[in-house]
């Protein structure tokens, strides 16, 4: 009977992930995929990142929604789909790195825990799906498995490349590398030679990508949003929190975020053997100060530490179930104390589960209207039923080519309405603005003469401008930005007119 036990828990699990997708497939966007969805949209059209549309983020994330739109379709379901055959080879990654250095049933929890803690959740929901910590999980694994086998040449190479390809998602993610030399060196190995390659392949992928946007004249642009932006943002955020306190705040978010992944993440570290404590402590522990060092502990930063600490849940697991069939009677009573104990964890992150996801199955299920279901996303300012009822307005309002503005936050208008931003900045319009952050910037008024040219070169169709949605970088709503904007405001003034208003929107047409 036990020659079944692992194909069936392995099917029971597989088949979990896919009725996950099932429940979660109509999903709306976010306020982050609704930007990133601009980028998949219309770089493939010939737009370039930094240049002509703007993010911060390295642009790894950018490139990856094109790609998932070129496999599946320009949807968000096609999104969906896509992230869900991401997580999914990064599971296999993750169960084959488990199954490598201890077995086939560690594998298959490191597996389980790496997905039960991607979709924790505390981390966001939908607000935390197909973000760049997600798509970084891929790289990052694979980089800890090619650390792992380390010989030669190839391995330590392949370890900098796929370190470098993690990082191209966050800068952060490539911290993890500086801890592997310490695994090398205990392993007592080559250490300097090995680093050195690996170093090597972490330049690789930047090379190409510097060298990309050094051809298209745009490497200032990058540099700008990547590093000078990055580096502002973080002050602001950090603003008042000290580095301990930040350290403890992550800790207790981590702990809090998914206690039932924690614990068993503990007991594999408490268990593991000395030698791979080298690979895998530092790796998470680095992993962990990559969150912490960009200050919001957003839920979603907390990724970064899903493939290390499911590796480590997942050792725990598996060591303490084996430990409670092969010890004797009396010995027994520890594993099954601590498997006692993990059940309790996992009937409180039950409780969340199920009223972050009834939701979904209720709706899937017919129990559920669209709209009752879709309102049920609202995060105060931002809403994804609103902002679906205003890009189907647009949509109907205007011709395909037209081009809009969103004075707001919500960028996947744009998208959702298939018409093309003619800002710069279809999310960061405060870098337009005094705010706090646009202020640290430097070239404000020049951002705004690029701006104002555009839309006087171009007039959008519709201007839409955001009311009553001030948010912690912004302390003014954005229609009173917009005032303060004296050559904005006339602008609108003199070539709107006010047409309607749907939910947190004030919508203007051009007058003929």
């Amino acid at each position: 009977m036990r020659r079944w036990a692992f194909p069936t828990l392995a099917a029971v699990l597989g088949s979990g992930f896919f009725f996950l997708q099932y429940v979660r497939w109509e999903e709306p966007l976010g306020l982050d995929q609704g930007l990133f969805a601009c980028f998949g949209r219309w770089v493939p059209r010939g737009w370039l990142p930094y240049r002509d549309i703007w993010d911060s983020k390295p642009p790894g994330i950018f490139y990856t929604y094109v790609l998932a739109f070129s496999l599946f379709g320009e949807g968000v379901r096609s999104l969906w789909t896509f992230e869900a055959v991401w997580i999914g080879a990064t599971a296999l990654v993750i169960f084959l790195l488990g199954r490598k250095i201890w077995g086939g049933w560690e594998g298959l929890a490191s597996a389980f825990f790496f997905v039960f803690f991607l979709y924790s959740p505390t981390w966001g929901g939908f607000w935390a799906r197909a973000q760049a910590e997600v798509f970084l999980t891929f790289p990052m694994a694979a980089a800890a498995y090619f650390a792992f086998m380390a010989r030669g040449v190839v391995f330590p190479l392949l370890t900098g490349v796929f370190a470098g390809l993690a990082s191209l998602y966050k800068l952060p993610a490539l911290l993890p590398a500086a801890g592997w030399p310490a695994f090398w060196w205990a392993r007592k190995g080559e250490t300097l030679r090995k680093s050195a390659w690996m170093l090597v392949g972490i330049v690789l992928p930047w090379t190409g990508v510097l060298g990309c946007f050094l051809a298209k004249g745009a490497i200032g642009d990058l540099v700008e949003a990547v590093w000078t932006y990055s580096r502002e943002y973080a002050s602001v955020v950090g603003w008042g929190h000290s580095w301990l306190g930040t350290l403890w705040g992550g800790i207790r978010g981590l702990v809090s975020g998914s206690p039932f992944t924690v614990f068993w993440g503990v007991v594999g570290m408490v268990l593991i053997g000395r030698e791979l404590a080298w690979w895998l402590g530092p790796w998470l522990a680095l992993a962990l100060v990559g969150v912490v060092l960009q200050r919001q502990l957003a839920g979603y930063h907390f990724l970064l530490v899903a493939s290390p600490l499911a590796i480590a849940s997942g050792y725990g697991l598996a060591r303490t179930a084996r430990g409670l069939l092969s010890a004797s009677r009396l010995r027994k009573l520890l594993p099954a104390s601590g498997l006692s104990l993990g059940l309790i964890f996992l009937w409180v992150e039950g409780i969340r589960w199920r009223e972050a996801y009834g939701p979904g199955w209720a709706y899937r299920r017919g129990a559920l209207t669209r709209e009752a279901y879709i309102g049920g996303f609202d995060r105060g300012f931002f809403s994804p039923l609103e902002q679906e009822k205003i890009a189907r307005y647009v949509r109907r309002h205007t011709e395909e080519g037209d081009a809009i503005l969103v004075w707001g936050l919500s960028p996947g208008v744009y998208f959702l309405s298939e018409r093309r931003p003619v800002t710069r900045y279809p999310f960061h319009h405060l870098l337009l603005t005094e705010a706090p952050l646009s202020l640290r910037l430097p070239g404000l008024e020049e951002r705004r003469r690029r701006f104002l040219k555009r839309l006087r070169t171009a007039p959008p169709a519709y201007i839409l401008v955001g009311v009553m949605d001030p948010n912690g970088f912004e302390p003014l709503d954005s229609y009173t930005q917009m005032l303060r904007f004296s050559e904005f405001h006339r602008f609108v003034s003199e070539g709107y007119e006010y047409e309607t208003r749907i939910g947190h929107f004030l919508l203007f047409r051009r007058r003929s």
